[in-house]
């Protein structure tokens, strides 16, 4: 499959790099099935004859799909073994064959063939929402705080994590939506597969109670293989239902559509790079869901070629954006100049001059 945006589609490759990183964060990052200490990023570095350097990469996340670390480090490996040489349509139509059964590790080589491409519209003025996440089941005063230490951020827009212990999350929600009456801030409740739908509906029914219309979504309520659990929940809620893990293929963006869905969650790591990314955004558009970007495990990597798809596809994607993992790290993986400002958005400190010297830098090293 050809970018649209592939300016050389005959360009040809002299160099292509992969390894692992082990990033560690400056803090525990919770997620309801797990809790993570560090990214473990497998990331690609391409080299054309033209000079253009594209880096893309996938952190495999145990719960979220069927690749492993070593898995995806092992299918990078087999893709990229005979790519020196062949042009860049040549190992994006390799890749694209490949997503299906590896859609983590073939974005990562199709993410660095499309970003050289994507680079020069990149714009010093960007600056896209992001979401703050919060424990929803941590203790009142820890749940207090954290949201206390978002709004002084200047964040408008909170993420809970729940799936962990539902009634304890079903009472933070209720505080959630109440508290702070003068503050003006809204909600993304994510349960990242943890619910069965009973739990799924009450915590539905609880976020109904929204005297000041904080709620924009619930996120993948349910396990992301059980598509009937998934249109019971759609069915029966009360609120919008947002579906995030089980989404890959336009197949999928309709079988949301054709549940109740009220909206899909891309991410460049899964969903075929930056060019493949914008295509399903448009579609889902085009099928009247709200599309939601952006992945709150990457590194800089991930995250700035999010930004590049975000600063190409703004219109169609809605806020807030989750492009926030690069935040959570000790040290940047390639330092992109991704900052968070005092809005709480994502933006760019650097120009695409200079991002072309530091990808050479990290190509080199």
């Amino acid at each position: 499959m050809s970018s649209a945006r592939d300016r050389q589609p005959d360009r040809r490759l002299i160099a292509a790099k992969h390894g692992r990183a082990s990033c560690p964060l400056t803090s525990p990052y919770e997620l309801s099935f797990t809790t993570l200490t560090a990214f473990e990023s497998v990331w690609v570095s391409l080299e054309d004859d033209a000079g253009e350097i594209g880096i893309g990469e996938a952190v495999a996340l145990p719960g979220y799909g069927d690749e492993t670390v070593e898995r995806v480090k092992q299918t990078v490996a087999s893709l990229l073994s005979d790519a020196v040489g062949v042009t860049a349509a040549e190992l994006r139509a390799t890749c694209h064959d490949a997503l299906g059964a590896s859609p983590f590790a073939a974005s990562a080589i199709l993410t660095a063939l499309d970003l050289p491409d994507y680079l020069e519209c990149l714009r010093p003025d960007w600056a896209f929402d992001l979401n703050a996440p919060i424990a929803g089941d941590a203790e009142p005063a820890v749940l207090g705080a954290a949201l206390e230490r978002a709004l002084a951020r200047g964040c408008s827009y909170v993420k809970v994590k729940v799936g962990r212990t539902p009634d304890a999350e079903r009472r933070n929600a209720s505080w959630l939506l109440t508290a702070r009456p003068d503050a003006r801030y809204t909600l993304v409740f994510d349960a990242n597969q943890e619910y069965s739908v009973d739990q799924a509906r009450r915590l539905s029914d609880t976020l109904a109670t929204d005297p000041f219309g904080r709620l924009l979504w619930f996120e993948q309520p349910v396990d992301r293989r059980d598509w009937d659990a998934m249109s019971r929940v759609c069915a029966d809620a009360s609120v919008p239902i947002v579906l995030d893990e089980c989404i890959y293929t336009a197949h999928d963006i309709d079988q949301a559509r054709s549940i109740g869905a009220a909206g899909v969650k891309l991410k460049g790591f899964k969903n075929g790079g930056i060019a493949a990314t914008l295509a399903l955004a448009a579609h889902a558009r085009r099928a009247l869901l709200t599309v939601v970007f952006g992945n709150g495990v990457a590194t800089d990597i991930g995250n700035f070629a999010e930004l590049l798809t975000l600063g190409e596809g703004a219109r169609l994607f809605t806020p807030p954006s989750e492009s926030s993992g690069f935040a959570k790290l000790a040290a940047p993986l390639c330092d992109l100049g991704l900052v968070i400002d005092d809005g709480y958005r994502l933006t760019c400190g650097i120009d695409a001059a200079t991002a072309r010297q530091r990808l050479r830098s990290f190509h080199a090293s």
